[in-house]
């Protein structure tokens, strides 16, 4: 089991298709590494001008899958 953060990944990501870990057993976290269990969930980020900090989720209990929707801060999640 990969070593998760549990704290959003603000990531600079090029235009280009990618996986997010819903499972957590990746060793690329916060991205998806075929792990056979894994249902990852895909998305695309889309060519802009300007570059973009993407915060994905590493507590993978985001309801906006895979971006941070600040659920690592509520407690009894």
């Amino acid at each position: 089991m990969s070593q998760w953060p549990g704290l959003p990944c603000p990531l600079q990501l090029p235009a280009g298709d990618y996986a997010w870990c819903a499972c957590g057993e990746t060793r690329t976290a916060p991205f998806c590494d075929g792990h056979e269990r894994c249902q990852p969930v895909r998305f695309t980020v889309r060519p802009r001008r300007n570059v973009e900090t993407h915060w994905l989720c590493g507590c993978r209990r985001t309801r906006t899958a895979p971006f941070c929707d600040g659920s690592h801060n509520k407690k009894g999640r």
